[in-house]
């Protein structure tokens, strides 16, 4: 009741501000939100929202001469209750309409029912022309980083959309991959505590699931969709934006009053625009939901960005972080390539001479890329011709002054011909231009080790696997600077992990083995070089230190042949001859005292 006694048919509101402090501290008690998101949202990256939608189709109608052949389809639909209203009340509401191109949302499956009646599947085709190839915006962007670091209490997202762009923005600018719950089948997902993940539920279905966009199909939400998400208002605090209500489904579930809220949720309002829809004004005040004032969705963002993340919202962060996810996927399909390519069968011989070939023709003609240089300056180092390397990756600078990965490479070789202050120089440079290249950290730490700074390296490693924890050659190196301060058992758990991703590679095996060999545990040490062994059998140096590990458990006549081994396959090693000759006089002395 207002101060005059009269009922307050206005809900309780407050400012998108305010609606950002709410959530903030939240979160610090601990609180799960989930967020509502409806077509609204979409219309800053290009995608037209219901209203407009609805406003479209039946204004391409009229423009192509349809419309008022549609008055006996829309009286029959309208009879056999498949549209909501009469032809007369889409055509006065299409008028009113023309100034704003805009329908009221509970128009809008008419619209879509007249426009593609009798055969809906060009209405699918209609929306997927409409969504192709648009690209999540700065309000995504904004939204993908809020979810993304916040993903312990708020990783649920609700959507009415078809679109993929909050699964997209998402991937491209947190490298989230998400539990997209593209289908009523799989509702059960959305409520997994097991799932950690961003989670996307869409239920209306996605795009190529023969999404749900009429009267009939949005009766009533499908499968166990309603019971998934009753429950789940009982954990989260929903935060809703951009939706208008128009479908019965949801909408009928947020009204259902045998459904409780744990606690207030929040109906983000263009413009106040709610205060002209009166099923959502009594939505609110029946369930004690607060209006919140906004200017759209990327104004919402916007202040989620500035109180919690500003930094991460500026350009400089963002196309940093863009770019060195570009350069990754690029490096990434290099790598493999060239590993494929210099594969031993013909079909990768083949494909090693086209690249050659076309290789040679572009520098011929002046057309050589920074990434031509960036490879053969990499093929240069993989075969010690580090000066070499030199030259190529400064072409490819030449080419793109702010390219990190040759600076970070041509660190690496500097490094290899002894020139450390250079290699930090060239290393540093890197890591300024892009701070987020894992690349750079583990070759500065590597320069780190040469110099004996064997700390310094691990601090650098270890920032290398916070940007990147699946690569193996990070914790190989972190490993071996662990070995170097003598922390064995940090550098096995190391190596453990970077043969958990590659296990095919004997260096780690038998490092694993001296790590297990210093720290005293011979057996499983033997074992780590027998692995080594079988992966390569020609390694002098493996057969050496197994040898070595055989005469700490006083198994002379084992350790014996294995340094027979070790002497066959290098036999101007005089280390290899000098454990030779001790294993033989330890065997002799040990004869002797029985």
């Amino acid at each position: 009741m207002d101060q005059n006694g009269q009922p307050n048919l206005k809900p309780d509101t407050i400012s998108a501000d305010m609606l950002v402090n709410v959530f903030e501290d939240g979160i610090q008690q601990g609180r799960k939100f989930c967020f509502i998101i409806g077509a609204g949202a979409s219309k800053s990256s290009g995608i037209p929202t219901g209203q407009e939608l609805g406003y479209l189709w039946i204004e391409w109608l009229d423009k192509n001469k349809r419309l008022d052949n549609l008055r006996d389809t829309a009286d029959m639909l309208y009879k056999s209750k498949k549209m909501d209203f009469t032809y007369d009340e889409i055509i006065e509401a299409y008028k009113c309409g023309i100034e704003s191109k805009r329908l009221p949302s509970q128009y809008y499956y008419d619209s879509y029912k007249l426009r593609f009646h009798p055969d809906k599947s060009l209405g699918y085709n209609d929306l997927e022309q409409r969504m192709t190839n648009v690209l999540p915006n700065f309000a995504y962007y904004c939204f993908a980083r809020l979810v993304s670091n916040y993903s312990d209490n708020c990783n649920l997202v609700i959507t009415t959309n078809f679109d993929d762009l909050v699964e997209d923005a998402l991937f491209i600018f947190t490298n989230k991959k998400p539990l997209i719950v593209n289908h009523e089948s799989l509702a059960e997902y959305a409520n997994s505590p097991h799932i950690k993940r961003p989670i996307v539920a869409k239920v209306h279905r996605g795009l190529f699931f023969d999404p749900l966009n009429d009267k009939q199909e949005t009766e009533q939400l499908k499968g166990k969709w309603y019971d998934v998400l009753s429950n789940l208002f009982l954990n989260y605090t929903p935060i809703i934006i951009g939706y208008g209500g128009g479908d019965r489904d949801l909408m009928s579930l947020l009204q259902d009053d045998s459904i409780p809220f744990k606690r207030r949720f929040y109906w983000c309002s263009y413009k106040n625009d709610v205060l002209d829809n009166p099923t959502i004004c009594q939505l609110l005040l029946d369930k004690n939901g607060v209006l919140v004032e906004t200017d759209g969705f990327e104004s919402v963002m916007l202040k989620f960005g500035n109180k919690l993340f500003q930094s991460e919202i500026l350009p400089n962060h963002a196309i940093s972080y863009l770019e060195n996810q570009n350069n990754g996927w690029i490096k990434q399909y290099i790598d493999s390539f060239f590993n494929v390519a210099r594969g031993d069968n013909s079909d990768s011989r083949v494909l090693n001479d086209a690249n050659i070939s076309n290789t040679t023709e572009r520098e011929n003609n002046g057309k050589l890329t920074k990434w031509d240089f960036n490879n053969r300056g990499i093929e240069k180092f993989e075969n010690d011709d580090f000066k070499g390397a030199i030259d190529d990756f400064n072409c490819a600078i030449k080419i793109d002054p702010t390219f990190a990965i040759a600076y970070s490479n041509k660190g690496g070789a500097y490094d290899r011909i002894d020139i450390r202050t250079e290699a930090l120089s060239s290393i540093n440079t890197a890591i300024a231009l892009d701070p987020y290249l894992a690349d750079a950290y583990c070759n500065r730490g590597i320069v780190y080790s040469h110099m004996g700074d064997d700390s310094s390296a691990i601090v650098e490693f270890t920032v290398a696997l916070k940007i990147n924890q699946h690569d193996d050659s990070y914790y190989y190196n972190r490993a071996i600077s662990y070995m170097n301060v003598k922390r064995f058992e940090s550098a096995i758990e190391d190596l453990d992990k970077a043969i958990e991703i590659k296990d095919d590679n004997p260096v780690y095996f038998s490092t694993r083995g001296n790590a297990k060999h210093f720290n005293g545990l011979y057996q499983l040490a033997i074992d780590d070089y027998s692995k080594a062994i079988s992966l390569d059998p020609n390694n002098a140096m493996t057969y050496n230190n197994r040898a070595c590990a055989y005469q700490s458990l006083q198994e002379d006549r084992n350790a014996i042949s294995d340094f027979n081994k070790a002497v066959e396959l290098d036999p101007n090693n005089k280390t290899l001859h000098n454990n030779q000759m001790g294993a033989y006089f330890n065997l002799w002395n040990s004869r002797l005292e029985q």
